[in-house]
Formats: C-alpha cells, sequence, structure tokens
C-alpha cells in the first residue's frame, strides 16, 4: 500500500504539474488582456466626467475656461427615487464572474508571488482594477445628458459582451487543459446582454422623444403615491388570502425594493451559480483522489458511488437552501422597512449605532452580505455532508442504522415519559381548580405542597442527569441550525451581544438609512415643499422671465464692479460721462469682456 501511495503521489505531482502550468498560461493571458482594459476605462470615464457639469464654481474655474465641466461621476444610486434599480443590478451581475475569478485564481496564478503580508494588498488591489474597469458601465447609467450617456455605455458594455463571449468560448474549447470543470457564466453573460439592450432602449427612447435629460419625478413613482392614498383611505376589510399568498409571498403595490436590495439579490445568485460549479469540481478533485487512494481496499472503493453521491445530493440541498435564503433576506426587508416607515421600532436593538456609524455600516452591507452567503454555502456544505453520509447513509450501509435509532428511542423513552408524567401529576393534583367554569386554563395556585416538595427534591438529581444529554442536544442543535443560517444577517447570533456581529449591525444600519431616505410620506411632502417654491415648470424648463432675471443681475454685478474700481463714476452715472474726463486718464475704463477675480483682490482675505 505504502508503494502504490508513493507512485500514485509521484505521477499525480507530474500530471498536477503539467495541467497547472497549462491553466496558468491561459488564466495569465487573459488577466494580461483585462489589464489593456484599463485603457478605455480611464477614457470613457474622462470623456463623462467632462460631460458632467459641477454645481458650485471652484477657483480652477476662473482660471480655465472649464465651464464648470470636469464633474465627479456618480457610480450609484442607492438613496435615489429607485431609478434603473435593475440596470444597476445587471451591471453588478456582469461583474461578479470577474471578480470571483480575479480573486479566486488569477491574483496569484498570475501576478506575483508576493509575501505572506502582503497577499491582502494585492487582492485589494486587484480588486481595485477591475472596480475601474466597470466604472464606466455604472457612470453611464447615471448621466445626466441621457443620449451621450446611453450611447457611451452602449459601446463600452457591448465591447464588454463580445470580450466576455470570446474567453468563454475560448476557455470551453481548451477546457481538457484545465484540473476542474469550467463554469460557463451564463448569469454574467445575461446580465451583460441586458445592459446592451438598456443602452441601446435608452438612446433610441431619448432620441425619438427628444428629451436629452432624465427629469424624474413623484409621477414616476407610482408605489410612493400609492402608499400615500392607502395612508388617506379608510381601514379596508380583511381579504383572505390565498395559498401561495401565505405561504410564499405577498406582492404589494405600495412598495418598490430598492437598488441596493435588487443589486443583493442579482450579485447573490449569480455567486450562487458559481460556487455551485467550484463545489461540483471539489467533488470531482475529491472522487479522483480517493478513487485512486484506495484502489485496494475493497471496502472503501465499495463506499465511493455513495459518497459521491452524497456530495452531489447535499450540494444541491446547499444550493436550494442557500437560494430560499435570499429570498427570505428580501421578505424580511420588506416586512421590515415598512414597520419602519410607520415609526415601528420594536424588531431592532433598543440602542442603534449613531448616525456616523449607521451610514459607515450600511456601505458595507453588500459586500457583507454575499461574503456571508459565500461562507454560508461552505461551511452548510460541509456540515450537511457530515450529518448525512455519517449519521445517515453509513449506518445504513453497514447495517446499523436501525441499532442506533433503537438505541435511541430506548435511551430517550423514560426521559419523556417522565416529563409527560410530571405533567399529568401537576395538572391533576398538584394545581387547583378553575376560578369560573368559562376559564380555558387553571390558575397558578398550588395544592398538596409537601408532595410537590417531594417530588422536586427526587427529580432534582434525575435532571442533572438528564441536563447532561440536553445540553450535548442543545449543541448539536445549535451547531446544524447555526451552519445551515450562517448567511442570515437579519437575525443576530445571540441578541446579548450583537454588537460583536458585524453582519447583524450591517443589517440595523441599512434598515435606519433606508428608512430615513426613501419613507414614502417624507418623500410627497418633500416634493410637494419643493414644487410649491420652484421657479421652474415641470418639465423642468426654466421658465421665460428666468433668464431675463440671470441677465439683469449679471449686468448689476458689471456695473457694481465698475462704479468700486472706478469711484469718480458715481456722481457721473446719471448724468453722463465726460469724454475729455475719460482722456484725461483719470478714470479707468470700463472692461468691455466679462470681469474675472484675476485682476480683483478682496481686502478683506
Amino acid at each position: 500500500m505504502a508503494t502504490s501511495l508513493e507512485d500514485y503521489s509521484g505521477n499525480f505531482g507530474e500530471e498536477a504539474s503539467d495541467s497547472s502550468s497549462g491553466k496558468q498560461h491561459e488564466f495569465c493571458r487573459y488577466t494580461n488582456i483585462v489589464h489593456y482594459w484599463l485603457i478605455p476605462a480611464v477614457l470613457f470615464t474622462v470623456m463623462v466626467s467632462f460631460l458632467q457639469k459641477r454645481r458650485t464654481k471652484h477657483a480652477i474655474d476662473f482660471k480655465c475656461p472649464l465651464n464648470q465641466r470636469f464633474g465627479l461621476p456618480l457610480p450609484l444610486k442607492l438613496l435615489s427615487l429607485h431609478s434603473n434599480r435593475w440596470a444597476f443590478a445587471m451591471a453588478f451581475g456582469a461583474t461578479a464572474n470577474v471578480v470571483v475569478d480575479r480573486i479566486g485564481q488569477e491574483t496569484f496564478l498570475c501576478l506575483f508571488n508576493a509575501p505572506s503580508w502582503a497577499k491582502v494588498f494585492v487582492v485589494l488591489v486587484s480588486a481595485m482594477e477591475v472596480a475601474l474597469i466597470h466604472y464606466p458601465i455604472f457612470i453611464c447609467l447615471t448621466l445626466e445628458n441621457k443620449v451621450l450617456g446611453n450611447l457611451m455605455g452602449f459601446i463600452y458594455t457591448l465591447a464588454w459582451f463580445a470580450f466576455q463571449v470570446y474567453k468563454t468560448v475560448d476557455q470551453q474549447n481548451h477546457k481538457d487543459m484545465y484540473e476542474e470543470a469550467l463554469a460557463v457564466p451564463v448569469p454574467a453573460l445575461l446580465c451583460c446582454t441586458f445592459l446592451v439592450l438598456n443602452f441601446l432602449r435608452g438612446f433610441l427612447k431619448q432620441l425619438t422623444s427628444g428629451c436629452f435629460r432624465d427629469n424624474q419625478g413623484l409621477r414616476d413613482l407610482p408605489h410612493v403615491t400609492a402608499y400615500v392614498k392607502h395612508l388617506l383611505k379608510p381601514g379596508d376589510a380583511v381579504v383572505k388570502k390565498s395559498l401561495f399568498q401565505r405561504l410564499a409571498y405577498e406582492w404589494d403595490p405600495c412598495f418598490h425594493y430598492p437598488a441596493r436590495m435588487i443589486i443583493v439579490l442579482v450579485m447573490a445568485l449569480n455567486t450562487i451559480y458559481q460556487i455551485a460549479f467550484v463545489q461540483l469540481s471539489l467533488v470531482i478533485k475529491l472522487h479522483e483522489i480517493i478513487r485512486n487512494l484506495t484502489a485496494e481496499a475493497n471496502m472503501i472503493s465499495a463506499l465511493l458511488p455513495d459518497f459521491d453521491m452524497t456530495l452531489i445530493v447535499t450540494s444541491f440541498l446547499t444550493v436550494f437552501i442557500t437560494v430560499y435564503h435570499t429570498f427570505q433576506i428580501m421578505v424580511q426587508y420588506r416586512t421590515q422597512i415598512r414597520k419602519l416607515y410607520k415609526g415601528d421600532w420594536t424588531g431592532l436593538p433598543p440602542k442603534l449605532p449613531h448616525s456616523d456609524v449607521a451610514v459607515a455600516r450600511s456601505i458595507t452591507y453588500i459586500g457583507i452580505q454575499i461574503a456571508f452567503l459565500i461562507s454560508g454555502m461552505a461551511v452548510m456544505n460541509v456540515m450537511l455532508f457530515v450529518v448525512v453520509y455519517f449519521v445517515i447513509v453509513l449506518p445504513i450501509k453497514q447495517g446499523l442504522f436501525r441499532t442506533a435509532i433503537r438505541d435511541i428511542i430506548i435511551n430517550a423513552a423514560p426521559v419523556v415519559l417522565v416529563l409527560y408524567l410530571l405533567m399529568v401529576i401537576t395538572r391533576w393534583f398538584f394545581l387547583q381548580q378553575k376560578l369560573s367554569p368559562t376559564d380555558k386554563k387553571k390558575p397558578l395556585a398550588l395544592n398538596n405542597i409537601r408532595a410537590l416538595e417531594n417530588i422536586s427534591y427526587f427529580c432534582l438529581f434525575f435532571y442533572i442527569v438528564e441536563g447532561a444529554m440536553a445540553s450535548a442536544m442543545r449543541l448539536l442543535t445549535s451547531f446544524v441550525l447555526g451552519s445551515l443560517s450562517i448567511a442570515r444577517i437579519d437575525h443576530p447570533t445571540m441578541s446579548v451581544v450583537s454588537r460583536l456581529d458585524a453582519g447583524y449591525w450591517a443589517w440595523v444600519s441599512v434598515l435606519m438609512v433606508d428608512s430615513t431616505h426613501t419613507n414614502p410620506t417624507v418623500l410627497a411632502f418633500s416634493h410637494i415643499l419643493a414644487k410649491s417654491v420652484s421657479t421652474s415648470s415641470p418639465d423642468g424648463v426654466p421658465e421665460g422671465r428666468t433668464e431675463q432675471w440671470r441677465h439683469r443681475a449679471r449686468c448689476r454685478w458689471w456695473l457694481g464692479y465698475t462704479l468700486l474700481r472706478n469711484p469718480t463714476l458715481v456722481p457721473l452715472r446719471r448724468g453722463g460721462c465726460d469724454l475729455n474726463i475719460l482722456a484725461s486718464g483719470e478714470l479707468t475704463p470700463v472692461p468691455q469682456s466679462p470681469v474675472t477675480f484675476d485682476s480683483f483682490t478682496n481686502p478683506l482675505l
């Protein structure tokens, strides 16, 4: 057996080195190509920044004729009025496979052999590179000029989609060079397709309508107006819910999920798809290793089919439970946020984080939620495999299942019987009768106290032994249920030390921020208030007199600046200016071009 292990290890090492070198060559080739995507990404970012005008002027605007250009682009609208929710989610879905590949494999295969203390920084820099490459997709979604934004986004996204298709086809043609099964990034390609069609549809729509800017108002948010109208209506009659509404989901026309939660949903499903293929490749690798190591052990070889089948079944169970947890998180978010809209804070801890902590934690929510889903899948898969294989499959295969069940029943039956016997004796001998015939339960008033004290004395010693069994059962139950619910950060692991739970604290923070900035009542009030004081038309086009007021204010500023530089003009203003005085050089001529701050120094600064 030792000789076979040595031979196998040598052969396996040679095969692994050959396959790993081929895999490294392929991954490094595509990683180097991705590096070149930084050039168009930076160019598109600079162009979008040029199209983005800043709201306020800075000192550079008076030195260079920028006209407030080169503003800071906006990649996300997590706190906006639910605009382009699915477009942002699909953009994140298109980046998920690149992030997983880069952090999981390409970083350490292709960049350089970094020391152990610098590996985290290498991963962070690699992640920032991926973020910069996908940055133009997001800023094109938020560009104010929708025609140019959709056109530039369509060009960039189409090029990226073509690159992803070429990479996928080439990898599938050379998949014999890889050790593991290669997953076709179907979700990422579907997200890219959605983005390409979305940019094309937006470009054609804006071009044909003639409206080049996005002026979203309250009329584009029907769920906000529906929520406010529902509050103003009297209480509706109770409607009987269907079976699907009671067990699965109930549609609410007065609520729309914000962009943050849609992004979490899309990225979670995309990540689950990729992790499922990673688990499949691990099953194949593990099967090959065990089959070669146990070629001479007939007993272990006979268990291999059950081993593989158990791994496959538990992997499917893991995927199903994780998807279920993802949708349950969405349902729990809606339930909790609707309670917060009404001012009900009972579902949150009594001591909430401060505003700065809440905003900082809410920024980390999406990343933390995805990380908890990935780690939860890994732990859940291992736990389910151990429980199913060693508790169910292996005892049945060895013929020990009946014996184990019989021993468990025989040992648990006395404990259960004693407990139920105590409840029956207490009900009939130690509790007083009902105070009224209409009462459903007996009061907590005791009879036969001496007998009760004797039973308590003997049960004390009995339940010391039973308590040890109960503590072991509690530990096992906590391990199983805790492993199944790692991804559920909407509940604290332990309510006493909930502040130490970073996932739950991020969940509480995102609820606080979203309930404050997406409250339909506050949005409706702010819209009415802004509309009452606005000087523009409902379509966003300035009224006719607005330009006249701007021209008049500009002329008054030039007049005030001229009189400040030439005080002797003040008495001559009404009667006109004598040309002889102007020719004598006593007065400074009024500049004909618009005045800048270059020649003016504020004496107060």
